[in-house]
């Protein structure tokens, strides 16, 4: 008998919309929110899990300029008044 668990990373979301754009890219990603916010931010781990980049999101769209960090897949999550609403994956090319 086999039992199957989950490793991965599960893409949480609530009733809030994130579009993120172009995705995969170079670094420079656009991200759009349905709903204004003026106390969110986003955090941004490696696959190692180390927090390599944060920015405030104080507006529908906010670019996150993440071209200094290497090639690879990183977490995004974001919160809005300290607690996690979105979790996405993105790649830097």
């Amino acid at each position: 008998m086999f039992q199957y668990v989950s490793v991965g990373l599960k893409e949480n979301s609530t009733n809030k919309s994130l579009l993120i754009y172009p995705n995969p890219n170079n670094g420079l990603f656009e991200i759009k929110l349905d709903t204004e916010t003026d106390n969110a931010k986003a955090v941004l781990f490696s696959a190692l899990g180390q927090n390599v980049y944060e920015q405030k999101i104080s507006d529908y769209t906010t670019l996150l300029n993440c071209s200094l960090l290497s090639k690879g897949i990183y977490s995004l999550y974001v919160f809005e008044n300290e607690k996690h609403f979105i979790t996405r994956k993105l790649i830097i090319e």
